[in-house]
């Protein structure tokens, strides 16, 4: 992951697919990378790029509770201002 220039055929075909997915509909990592075929963990390498580039921006946070209570930013396409991470006492 180190060192990857996003400019190869594969890694362009990728952003386009992460594109259009974002274009539709609101996303986490994890449905994101379920929505490409891919690992969430090369998923949010994609997403570090394209939000480093303006093009994808957090629309909101999800809060989960699983074991624990946590947040997960909801990404969009576009370059927007990310929302605002909350804490657990806002959601109460």
């Amino acid at each position: 992951m180190h060192g990857m220039t996003f400019k190869s055929q594969a890694a362009q075909r990728r952003i386009e697919r992460i594109q259009h997915l974002l274009r539709r509909e609101y996303l986490t990592i994890y449905e994101i990378a379920d929505g490409i075929h891919m690992s969430h963990v090369w998923a949010r390498t994609y997403i570090r790029y394209l939000r480093e580039q303006k093009k994808v921006f957090i629309y909101e946070w999800r809060l989960f509770e699983g074991g624990k209570r946590y947040h997960l930013p909801v990404y969009a396409w576009g370059n927007a201002t990310d929302a605002k991470n909350l804490t657990y006492r806002d959601w109460e």
